[in-house]
C-alpha cells in the first residue's frame, strides 16, 4: 500500500473513512476494474446496549482483524460506527462475490440477549463493480450502499425467492433485477447527482 495512505482509525487501526475515500478514488483512476464491498454489522446497537460500549469496541476490533486477514492484500477501511469497506482491484464480479462470501462465513450470526428479545447480530454486505455498475468512485460507493440497503430490508433474490433481510451479500446488479425503473434512473449520472436518495 502506498505510503501516502497514513490516516488510521484510532480504535481498530484500519484505514480511516477519509483514507478510504482516497483509496477508492485512486483505484478507480488507476485500475480498469474496481469492486467495492460495503459491510455493516446488523443489530450492533443491541450489543452495545446489552454489554456496554467497551464490549462493542472489542467486537469491532475483532471484526477488523478478521477482515484484514480474509481480504489481504486489499485495503480495509472503517467508515464509522459498524460500517467497513473493502476496495478490490482487477477482479471480476464473481471474485468480489467470493470475497464477500468468505467474509460472511467468518462472521456467523451471534445471539445477543437484550431487553426481553434475543436478536441475532449478523453481517450484511452490499457491493458493486466499476465500470460495469458505476461510472465514478462516488457512484460506486452509492451503488454499494443501495445494494446494502436492499440486503437489510429484505425482498427477493434474482431467482424470485423471497428473503427476510440481513446476513447475506448482494450486488447492485441484484438491485437492478428487482427495481428496473429506479435502476435506470440511477444509472443516469445527472439524475443520480440530483437525487442521492435513489
Amino acid at each position: 500500500m502506498s505510503s501516502s495512505y497514513e490516516k488510521r482509525d484510532p480504535l481498530t487501526g484500519l484505514f480511516s473513512r477519509r483514507t478510504g475515500h482516497e483509496i477508492l478514488s485512486n483505484f478507480v483512476e488507476h485500475f480498469s476494474r474496481v469492486a467495492l464491498l460495503l459491510c455493516d454489522v446488523d443489530r450492533f446497537k443491541s450489543l452495545n446496549e446489552c454489554f456496554g460500549h467497551m464490549r462493542g469496541d472489542e467486537e469491532l476490533c475483532r471484526i477488523a482483524r478478521d477482515l484484514e486477514r480474509i481480504c489481504a492484500p486489499y485495503p480495509v477501511c472503517r467508515m464509522g460506527g459498524d460500517e467497513f469497506i473493502i476496495v478490490l482491484h482487477e477482479v471480476s464480479l464473481q471474485q468480489a462475490r467470493d470475497v464477500a462470501d468468505k467474509i460472511l462465513a467468518s462472521q456467523p450470526p451471534q445471539l445477543v440477549p437484550a431487553g426481553g428479545e434475543a436478536p441475532f447480530m449478523s453481517f450484511s454486505i452490499g457491493f458493486a463493480l466499476f465500470p460495469i455498475q458505476a461510472t465514478s468512485a462516488e457512484h460506486l460507493l452509492h451503488a454499494a450502499d443501495v445494494a446494502l440497503l436492499k440486503v437489510k430490508r429484505g425482498g427477493r433474490l434474482p431467482d424470485g425467492t423471497p428473503y427476510t433481510g440481513r446476513n447475506r451479500a448482494m450486488t447492485w446488479g441484484d438491485f437492478l433485477d428487482e427495481f428496473p425503473e429506479q435502476s435506470a434512473r440511477f444509472l443516469n449520472p445527472d439524475f443520480a447527482a440530483t437525487n442521492p436518495q435513489i
